[in-house]
Formats: structure tokens, C-alpha cells, sequence
């Protein structure tokens, strides 16, 4: 398989890919941030609320105090390295696997030998400028975006049949709306363009709150 960088599917593809596979596994880079956070809450919220059977997020290394806050409700199991023998205890075997906000190997270290010749049930959801394309058959690379959850608002769209992130129920739209913000740097640094203001608004509408997602990551750490 080519390592190639590239974009082959949408978030209306993955939807339907994700829509025949009820055990997925999801995951991100170590010491996940905001971004990684709310991309994996997000999105499991979102299957979550689709009929998946199960959902189980995997991290490494060290988290944020409010880690757990953002993640409520949301299965997510901490592994120093590997998680196969974690998974296996938990009686899990996907059938679908979602890397989310990354496609670097080095950042997925602990996470290589699960990802080993799963290429075909893998997917990439990220926006960086590079990564390892032999990790996920397929990939939705939007190089362009602010932040990793705004490429899985779309696809958290697409799960749910919801025309657009004003549309999305409060509880997804709360994590997506942390990504956004925080890669953004609450809306000040010089990736915000009108696109991520107007999926802000589309978020807020959907019922985020920004003030309360501002006091308990930037003003408790």
C-alpha cells in the first residue's frame, strides 16, 4: 500500500464505511490535547448514538486535567504501550479502526502493533500537512482546516444524517467545539478563517458551551 499523503475518501464515504461496522476502535497521538480529545469524544458520541454495538477510544502518555471531564461517558482506556492485551481482555475486536488528529507513526507509537496489517479496517480522519499514508486504506486529509474536529464535524454529520454541526446533538457538538477552539487558540492565532467561525456558530447554535469549555481547560491548568 502506498505511503502516499493523500485524500481518498470524503465524510459522506467513511460514514457509510463506519455504518457497516459495529466495533470500532478509535484513536489518536500521545498526550492527546484539546483537538485529540474532542475529535475522539466527538465521533464516539456520535456512533455511539448511531447503533454502534461498541466503541472503545484508546491514549497514551500523559493527559490534561480535564481529560476526564471531556470524556465523559465515552469509553476511553489508557495503555502505556500496545492495548492489544487490554483489548483482548475487554473481549473487544474491532472491525473498524479510526486514527483521529494524526497519521504520524511516531506519534501513534504505542499504538503500532494494533495497527499492524489492519490497513484494510483503518481509517485517517486529520488535517496536518504530512503523515503515513500505509497506516489506513482510507483517509480524509483536509490540509486546510484548523483543526482535526473540524473534518470529524462532517463526518459526525455524515454518521448521524445531520445536514450540518448546527444540527448535531449537544453533547457531540460540545467536544468538537474544544477542538476548534483550542487549535485555534480560542480563536486567536492565524489559522481562524470564516470557515471556523461559521462552524463555531454552527456548534454553538447546536448547543456548546464555549464559556464553560474556556473556564475548565484554560482556566484550570
Amino acid at each position: 500500500m502506498t505511503s502516499e499523503w493523500t485524500s481518498n475518501t470524503t465524510a459522506a464515504g467513511l460514514a457509510a464505511w463506519r455504518g457497516a461496522r459495529a466495533r470500532v476502535l478509535l484513536l489518536t497521538h500521545q498526550k492527546p490535547d484539546g483537538d485529540a480529545a474532542g475529535s475522539m469524544a466527538g465521533l464516539a458520541r456520535a456512533l455511539d448514538r448511531a447503533g454502534a454495538t461498541e466503541v472503545i477510544g484508546l491514549v497514551s502518555g500523559p493527559v490534561p486535567g480535564w481529560f476526564d471531564g471531556v470524556m465523559q461517558g465515552v469509553r476511553a482506556l489508557h495503555v502505556e504501550q500496545g492495548g492489544a492485551e487490554m483489548l483482548a481482555t475487554e473481549g473487544f475486536e474491532p472491525d473498524a479502526i479510526v486514527v483521529q488528529d494524526t497519521g504520524s507513526r511516531s506519534q501513534l507509537e504505542p499504538f503500532l502493533p494494533l495497527l499492524e496489517g489492519k490497513a484494510e479496517i483503518t481509517a485517517i480522519v486529520d488535517h496536518h500537512l504530512s503523515g503515513d499514508g500505509a497506516l489506513a486504506s482510507r483517509r480524509q486529509i483536509v490540509a486546510g482546516a484548523a483543526a482535526g474536529c473540524q473534518v470529524t464535524a462532517d463526518g459526525a454529520c455524515g454518521v448521524l444524517g445531520e445536514p450540518d454541526a448546527a444540527s448535531l446533538p449537544r453533547d457531540v457538538a460540545q467536544a468538537l467545539y474544544l477542538g476548534l477552539a483550542t487549535d485555534t487558540g480560542w480563536f486567536r492565532h492565524s489559522n481562524v478563517t470564516p470557515a471556523v467561525h461559521r462552524m463555531g456558530a454552527d456548534l454553538l447554535e447546536a448547543g456548546a458551551d464555549g464559556a464553560a469549555l474556556y473556564a475548565m481547560v484554560a482556566q484550570t491548568e
